[in-house]
């Protein structure tokens, strides 16, 4: 569920001028990426998960970096000293790292905390029937999510019940048709 949220965000803000297209670079937002491919991953490697960053999930190593994902105090330190080892945009491998940062992008580049920033432009835009519920590691420090916290960011946390789910589906899918009808898209 998280990463839906997070991709439906990274939209907004393209969208909005925040983030130029899929194709930017991702260290133009977050210059401290590590690893020899660092310079060469676009926002479009994190969110089709093909990186190229060091991570293994899932794993029952208890020494891993998802394992460490449950008990560090900084956890975008931890996410952001992954090293990107491999090229990006040729190798799928499912991880939530990769979401981790593009919420990283999200807040620097719009300058608001993902949670506000979904909040202004989705929930509340669709009438939600209640409020949401956005688990945070630490607010003050903008670590949105840990591997505990995308286990219990279920529905029933956000409160997306099937009225609300079905507000945001057409919430999201009415701003979509509307500008689709009015644009050429590439689906490709």
């Amino acid at each position: 569920m998280a990463k839906t949220l997070i991709y439906v965000t990274l939209a907004k803000a393209i969208e909005e001028g925040y983030i130029k297209s899929l194709e930017q670079k991702v260290v133009d937002f977050i210059p401290e990426l590590k690893g020899e491919f660092a310079n060469e991953v676009r926002v479009i490697d994190l969110a089709s998960m093909h990186s190229g960053m060091e991570w293994t999930e899932p794993s029952l190593n208890p020494f891993s970096v998802l394992a460490k994902t449950y008990f560090v105090k900084d956890l975008n330190k931890l996410i952001l000293d992954q090293p990107f080892v491999e090229k990006p945009g040729i190798k799928f491998q499912y991880s939530s790292g990769n979401t981790q940062i593009l919420s990283i992008l999200i807040e620097r580049a719009t300058g608001e905390k993902i949670t506000d920033y979904f909040s202004k432009h989705f929930w509340k835009k669709m009438n939600a029937e209640q409020n949401a519920i956005w688990q945070l590691d630490s607010y003050e420090s903008g670590n949105n999510f840990n591997p505990v916290t995308y286990s219990q960011l279920s529905a029933i946390q956000l409160d997306l019940n099937f009225s609300n789910l079905h507000r945001f589906k057409f919430y999201t899918c009415q701003k979509f048709y509307a500008k689709s009808s009015t644009q050429e898209r590439d689906f490709v």
